[in-house]
């Protein structure tokens, strides 16, 4: 899979979930904080791959970037 560069928007702690929003697309993708690393937070810049959800293209294997 192609790991593709983003920045975490709208994440919200309490309900477990935010979104991505794809560097080079502008795309924005849902993901699940089980997807993601303990320390997530917004404005973090992370890389990520797309993965077929219920309802779309969601963000998985999500790594802060360094």
């Amino acid at each position: 899979m192609v790991m593709l560069k983003g920045r975490v928007e709208n994440f919200n702690k309490n309900k477990s979930y935010g979104f991505i929003k794809d560097t080079i697309s502008g795309e924005k993708y849902f993901f699940y904080v089980t997807d993601a690393f303990p320390d997530i937070n917004e404005g973090i810049i992370v890389s990520f791959e797309l993965d077929s959800g219920d309802r779309g293209t969601i963000a998985i294997t999500i790594r802060p970037v360094q």
